[in-house]
This record gives structure tokens, C-alpha cells and sequence, in this order.
């Protein structure tokens, strides 16, 4: 039986008759234009529908341009027929979006059910030997290479990277806040433990050194204390702490008592002190007397050292060396009476470091070196001021822990500068000498 006939387009075309299957009529011509929703059957498919309507639009689009053709115009027209007339004959290529939600579950568990069932896992042999396998063609990496690996690193790592940066100036607290915070603890001054030092009477290469001699002619069997620490210090001295004056005076008496040996008591510095923003109305001449008396010291405790400079020109500070107890005093009340004003103490260190040849103990005006190293990358060819890596990070060098690492073998990092007081181990370490000969107190 042949195909029904094809009905003409208004506006050109033909219209295919929609498949008896799908239990629809044939559409009757109305002649408008336009009207190709209208002339197709309702869909019981919302997403056929919807496609219908979409095929209308083109159809509609493509009469009315003016642009085009009249040939392109009917091939267009034919083409979202022929789209249509595919779909009206076969629905179930277009989803039903109606479709009932637990038919659909139910399908897709009856799937999964399917793929589960085909799924077969392998045996544990097989398993085994994949394991073998994989772990056959792993091949760890030699020591050497690891310990090569980790000395890069090393090497590349840079201590000032993760030097905690300093609060932002700009940062400020509200008066809530500032009265919220719990009272900021006062520093806690250092402790000196008594000490004595001891080295041998005579220079003798064949004699026993310092530290074989107290060990074995210096015995605390008898007592009830033993020293709290024992330290060589120069080529051929001990310094020995004790946790009171009592014990100290003990071990001098035994070690003196050792031929070959000789004792004393450990000399101390007194500690110093700086004193920042003092007004220039307040007379050099009598500030310690002012001190004194309006802080209960004793003024015989106290000496003036020397002045030094304020940001604020209308002010001035002071270095003075002061008795353990007056330092002790200061240094936790952080603060010091002076006229009208309650100026700031703080403990000042006698570390100095020359900012030409970057040597410790003696100042620039009074260098007597006769080249100046770079502080930056340790060449003696030129100083900081002409360094010609000055921004590049990588170029960082000490040259005093360079000299260190070369004179006594050891590694020290050098990836610093040498003026850092932060990190260099150079300074820390003259810096925690220095601390060790002041007397704080015991």
C-alpha cells in the first residue's frame, strides 16, 4: 500500500502526514501563514511539543527574511518537515519528561542490578601478582643521591625567609581594645650565678690540661652541692658556676689548694642601662642627683657613661652603669622618674661591631683596617655602599662566619648578612659572651 500523499506548504513546501501509529489525524490547511505549530497534532510528549513549536519558529523565520533565496527558503522549510515527520513516527527517540519518577528508578536499579551481575573481581592470586609486579619496577633512590638532594635544599634555604616580620606601625588598638588586653608582664632581669676561674700556675706542654686537672684533684664527694656548670674558656682557663656565693667560695678554697692550679673569683662588669626621652631642660650635670632622689637609689651606685642622640631633637638619652639591684629595679618598673617626666629604661648591651672592616669590639673611628668588606656579599673588592648585588638575595654572604667555617672547619650558614644581629651566629654568640661577664645579681 503506498504512502499517503504529501500536502503542500502555505508559502511553499510539503507537509508529511503524520504515521497512523502515532494515533493522530491529518492536519488541515488553514492557509496562514505561519501557522506550522497549528498544523501538526498536539504531542502527548511535552518534549515533542516543545520541539514542534522550535521547528515553527525556524520555519517562520526562514518566510519571512528577505535575505535569502526562494530555492534556500523551501530547502529549509523541507528540512524541519522532514525533522518532524521522523519524530511524529518514532516518539520514543524524544524522552518523556512526564514519565513516572519511581518507573525510572526502577529502571535505572534494574541496570545497575544487570552491570553487577556481569562484574566479576578477580581472584586474589591475580591480585598478588599485580602487586608484585608494580612493586618489581619500583626502584628507591640510592642514599647518596638523597643525601645530595637534601644538601641543595639546605643550602638554598635562607633563615631571614622566615624571620617573623615586625607589626605594621600603622596598626593601631581602639581604647576597647587597649583596655581588654591583659597588662603586658614586666622582663624578667637575667640571673649571674657566682663563679670562679681557673688556670695553671706555669705554662707546661707536658702538664695535664685545666680541665684533667679539676676533674680528677678537685673532689665535691664530701660536700652536698657540685658546680652548675664548668666552661673552657681561652686556651687554658675554666669558668665554673656555682648556685651560691657559699659554694663558690668552697671551690676556690679547694681548687687553690691543687698545686699547678690557680683560682679566682670571676670579674663582672656592671650592667648598663639606657635612658630614652629625657627633656634638654633637665641639666646633665645633675641628672643623677635627680635620679637618685626621686627613685630611692643610692647615687654612688650610678656612673654617667655617655649621651647619645634622640629621634626627637627637644630630647636626649643616657647610658649610665649601674649596682645590680638599681639595674634590677629599673628594668622591671620600665620606667624612671626624672623631674615631670617617667622616661623608659632599658638594658643596654656593650656589643659594638665596626661598620668598615664588620669586626667586633671597636668602632668605626677607630678602625685601623686596611680594606673594608662588603657586609652584604662578603667581597673584600668593594663595600656595601658600591655592592653591585645589593638587591639580589642570593648573593648574601657573612664574612665573619666564612672566616669561622674556614678557621675551626666547621659549617656554619653564611646566607646572611654580616650586620643581621638577628640570625648571625657570629654576633649571637659575642653578644651571649659579653652577657655571661655582666653582673646582673644573683
Amino acid at each position: 500500500m503506498g504512502s499517503p500523499p504529501v500536502a503542500p506548504l502555505s508559502g511553499g513546501g510539503t507537509v508529511a502526514p503524520p504515521s497512523r501509529a502515532s494515533g493522530t489525524s491529518r492536519p488541515q490547511n488553514t492557509g496562514r501563514r505561519g501557522s506550522f505549530a497549528a498544523d501538526c497534532a498536539p504531542a502527548a510528549n511535552p518534549s515533542l511539543q516543545k520541539i514542534q513549536e522550535l521547528l515553527a519558529k525556524i520555519n517562520l523565520a526562514i518566510k519571512s527574511s528577505g535575505n535569502l533565496r526562494r530555492d534556500i527558503k523551501q530547502d529549509v522549510c523541507h528540512c524541519t518537515k522532514e525533522i518532524e515527520t521522523i519524530l511524529l513516527s518514532n516518539p520514543s527517540m524524544v524522552p518523556n519528561t512526564q514519565a513516572d519518577p519511581a518507573a525510572t528508578t526502577a529502571a535505572v536499579r534494574l541496570a545497575v542490578r544487570e552491570e553487577m551481575a556481569r562484574f566479576k573481581p578477580p581472584d586474589c592470586d591475580t591480585v598478588r601478582q599485580a602487586v608484585r609486579e608494580e612493586l618489581a619496577k619500583f626502584k628507591p633512590p640510592e642514599p647518596t643521591s638523597v643525601r645530595q638532594a637534601m644538601r641543595e635544599e639546605l643550602a638554598k634555604f635562607q633563615p631571614s625567609a622566615i624571620a617573623p616580620k615586625a607589626p605594621s606601625s600603622t596598626m593601631t588598638r581602639t581604647y576597647a581594645e587597649s583596655a581588654r588586653a591583659p597588662p603586658r608582664k614586666a622582663p624578667t632581669p637575667p640571673r649571674t650565678l657566682p663563679s670562679i676561674i681557673i688556670k695553671t700556675s706555669k705554662e707546661d706542654p707536658n702538664q695535664p690540661s685545666v680541665l684533667d686537672q679539676w676533674k680528677s684533684k678537685v673532689s665535691f664527694r664530701d660536700t652536698t652541692f657540685a658546680p652548675t656548670k664548668v666552661k673552657p674558656i681561652g686556651k687554658n682557663a675554666l669558668r665554673v658556676d656555682f648556685e651560691s656565693p657559699d659554694h663558690c667560695a668552697e671551690a676556690l678554697k679547694r681548687a687553690n689548694a691543687v698545686p699547678g692550679l690557680k683560682a679566682e673569683e670571676a670579674r663582672k662588669r656592671k650592667p648598663l642601662i639606657i635612658l630614652k626621652g629625657i627633656n634638654k631642660d633637665t641639666n646633665r650635670e645633675e641628672l643623677l642627683d635627680i635620679i637618685a632622689q626621686q627613685n630611692a637609689v643610692p647615687i654612688e651606685g650610678m656612673r654617667l657613661c655617655f649621651p647619645l642622640k634622640n629621634r626627637n631633637e627637644k630630647l636626649y638619652n643616657v647610658v649610665l652603669e649601674v649596682q645590680p639591684t638599681i639595674y634590677k629595679k629599673f628594668i622591671e618598673s620600665e620606667r624612671v622618674n626624672i623631674e615631670h617626666q617617667r622616661v623608659r629604661a632599658a638594658e643596654f648591651s656593650r656589643f659594638v661591631q665596626c661598620y668598615k672592616c664588620l669586626e667586633f669590639g671597636h668602632t668605626n673611628n677607630k678602625c685601623r683596617a686596611d680594606y673594608y668588606p662588603c657586609s652584604h656579599c662578603a667581597s673584600t673588592a668593594h663595600s656595601f655602599a658600591n655592592c653591585p648585588n645589593k638587591n639580589k638575595s642570593e648573593a648574601l654572604k657573612c664574612i665573619n662566619c666564612t672566616r669561622h667555617n674556614e678557621k675551626t672547619g666547621s659549617n656554619a650558614g653564611t646566607k646572611h648578612s654580616a650586620t643581621n644581629s638577628k640570625i648571625c651566629p657570629r654576633i649571637i654568640h659575642t653578644r651571649n659572651i659579653l652577657q655571661e661577664t655582666v653582673d646582673y645579681g644573683f
